[in-house]
């Protein structure tokens, strides 16, 4: 795995890990974390704004919410948390 990079040299096509100083706070509804859960390295992906989305152009980390029922329930909710990351490093390869 490489070393942390500045985030100003991202490739923004792909996700990333991303290191914010300012951990970022896991949603209470989101099931299995414990309530006050708070991360520094999360997965991220670039998003420019475009006619879909007012969300500002940033880093996002995406966040799951489920309502109840299976990972692939019609109920779940998708959103995103914006950033502010001051690193980056490539997502390491799957398992062999």
């Amino acid at each position: 795995m490489s070393e942390w990079q500045p985030i100003e040299t991202a490739p923004k096509d792909r996700p990333i890990l991303v290191y914010c100083p300012e951990s970022v706070k896991i949603s209470e509804t989101t099931y299995c974390w414990p309530e006050e859960t708070r991360m520094n390295v999360v997965v991220a992906h670039w998003h420019a704004p475009d006619r879909q989305t007012d969300d500002e152009a940033g880093w996002y980390a995406p966040w799951t919410d489920f309502d109840g029922g299976v990972w692939d329930d019609p109920c779940a909710t998708f959103e995103s948390v914006l950033l502010e990351p001051t690193h980056w490093m490539p997502l390491p390869d799957p398992p062999a």
